[in-house]
């Protein structure tokens, strides 16, 4: 009986011990939490604080079509923090003579250009993990034969009877210290017990901070009204945007912020005008400006909240405002959708309102939007 009990005691001393708190890995709903963070922020309706994935997007609102791709690549994972870096190119889909630039919720004025962006996203988290609590959580389920899976439970069996006389309950409780240290894990655990053990994990806070630069060019369509003729003018639109956000793992909330520079143009109200065409009596009639574009500089600031109700769907109310003044005040909620707990919310379905339409003419205060995206992959 003493060279079986030697003969255990060696066998288990020979496997390699690993340092504390390394022999606990992050757990499942750390991962999940993790995974959200970065599909989290992968929100292409709010690029401004999003980390962004390679994905072909199409945006419907009910005033344009937008067609979108992207390109990310993530540096630095695993180690506390994360860089995401990653392109952007959009451009309308049905651009025609009664195009004008149109502004949503988010009050842009440059969303029917042709653009190209650029940006970077840095996360930052540190979680927490109570080793000790974790292990007395798997101490008690070991321990009891009821609970303890039966690998565990027939080993300690089996030390118990090759234990020396009188030396039992020493010889159980050092396999069992060895046990929780090497085999405490929330898969090994009855369901009953395994939110003890994830609530010996600190999730702590996502801080995260992003900025990103866009150019593009804008063809606007005029009526010449001197010349009589239809003329149209490309202009450069450029914008620069910084924002910084803070994601609270286990409300699965997000607050967020964001500043918008942008230059662009404003076009005047479309009219319908009509000129004379060959030699014959016959009009030529469209619906557009009667000036030139003119330059218009606008600062924008929104606030923004994103509550996932689980890993594949969530909701982001925000709210705009146009420092100037010209915009007025802009809501909208996206109802966001996503294919997997990795990748971002490509599709979104958005109820939108702002306080001023974007032309006189027409009473588009409150509209509609639909993206419907496919992300093809978590990064380069």
């Amino acid at each position: 009986m003493l060279v079986r009990y030697l003969t255990l005691v060696l066998s288990l001393g020979s496997l390699p011990r690993l340092l504390p708190g390394q022999e606990i890995p992050t757990t499942a709903e750390a991962q999940v939490n993790r995974q959200a963070v970065q599909g989290t922020v992968g929100d292409p309706t709010a690029p401004s604080t999003s980390i962004v994935s390679p994905a072909l997007i199409a945006s419907v609102t009910s005033a344009d079509k937008m067609a979108i791709g992207s390109l990310g690549t993530t540096l630095g994972r695993n180690s506390g923090g994360e860089l995401n870096l990653w392109l952007r190119g959009s451009g309308p889909l049905d651009q025609s003579d009664n195009t004008v630039p149109v502004i949503l919720g988010d009050l842009q004025g440059v969303r029917s250009a042709t653009r190209l962006a650029a940006g970077l996203t840095v996360t930052r988290w540190r979680w927490d993990i109570d080793v000790k609590g974790q292990r007395a959580v798997c101490r008690r389920v070991f321990g009891d034969p009821e609970l303890a899976p039966d690998s565990i439970t027939k080993l300690l069996k089996e030390a118990v009877r090759a234990a020396p006389e009188g030396r039992t309950q020493v010889v159980r409780d050092s396999v069992l210290d060895y046990m929780v240290g090497k085999r405490c894990s929330k898969h090994r655990l009855p369901a009953a017990y395994r939110r003890a053990f994830d609530d010996q994990v600190d999730y702590g806070r996502i801080w995260l901070l992003a900025a990103h630069a866009e150019y593009g060019r804008q063809t606007y369509r005029y009526a010449d009204t001197l010349a009589l003729s239809y003329a149209k003018t490309t202009e450069r639109v450029n914008a620069f945007d910084v924002g910084a956000g803070m994601y609270q793992p286990a409300w699965r909330l997000l607050l967020a912020g964001h500043v918008r520079l942008e230059r662009g143009f404003s076009e005047g109200t479309p009219r319908q005008y009509c000129i004379p065409t060959g030699p014959s009596p016959g009009l030529q009639c469209r619906t557009v400006a009667l000036a030139p574009p003119s330059l218009q500089n606008v600062a924008l600031g929104t606030l923004e909240l994103r509550w996932f109700a689980n890993a594949h769907w969530g909701l982001s109310p925000r709210l705009t405002c146009d420092f100037s003044g010209e915009r007025g005040l802009g809501f909208e909620l996206p109802i966001l959708v996503r294919q997997d707990t990795d990748k971002g919310f490509t599709s979104a379905f958005i109820l939108g309102a702002r306080s001023k339409s974007s032309d006189p003419s027409i009473d588009d205060r409150l509209y509609v939007a639909l993206r419907l995206g496919v992300a093809y992959g978590v990064g380069l």
